[in-house]
């Protein structure tokens, strides 16, 4: 498992930052242990877990991480998933952000960014977009990053096409 330390000038904030992290691949490693200790009586190939990330932005104010996970815990095959963390720094404090955030309140957001990821799906030949299976990615927009000149959506490789082994990524500018 990998996950990142910074290095911040604001010890307290940097001292959180790290801990945080921390904290969530460690809840992440106890969850798959848990999981697969279910199942420790079956024979079956060994499961395990791959966890790694990229930092898509990093700045004094926000950092934005994708997670990917590859994992095996019984079945036909492994699986690959994500989750980001998009974490907004204040003067000491470290706040979550979620797509809410990014855009004003009583806004058709969630239909505009949907329309969007649909067409560039469609053009990637997403094979469950194209044949109509996946007609709505709503519930999948929370794998977003940030950078300051795009929001990119990451889509797990089975949820939009089965025979996909790697993931897909929406991406488009977030300013003209």
């Amino acid at each position: 498992m990998e996950y990142p330390q910074f290095l911040i000038a604001k010890e307290e904030l940097c001292r959180k930052v790290n801990d945080t992290l921390k904290t969530i691949a460690l809840s992440i490693y106890e969850n798959f242990v848990e999981s697969i200790n279910e199942f420790s009586t079956l024979e079956m190939p060994q499961p395990f877990l791959n966890m790694k990330y990229t930092i898509e932005y990093f700045s004094g104010e926000i950092i934005s991480l994708l997670f990917t996970f590859y994992e095996y815990t019984g079945g036909a095959h492994p699986n690959t998933y994500h989750s980001i963390f998009n974490l907004w720094l204040t003067d000491d404090e470290i706040r979550l952000l979620d797509l809410g955030d990014l855009f004003l309140q009583n806004t058709d957001y969630l239909k505009i960014l949907f329309d969007i990821c649909i067409v560039y799906l469609r053009n990637q030949n997403a094979s469950f977009v194209i044949d109509g299976m996946v007609n709505n990615v709503s519930d999948m927009l929370d794998v977003f990053t940030l950078t300051p000149a795009r929001l990119c959506f990451t889509f797990a490789p089975y949820s939009v096409d089965p025979m996909r082994k790697e993931s897909i990524e929406s991406k488009y500018p977030t300013s003209s």
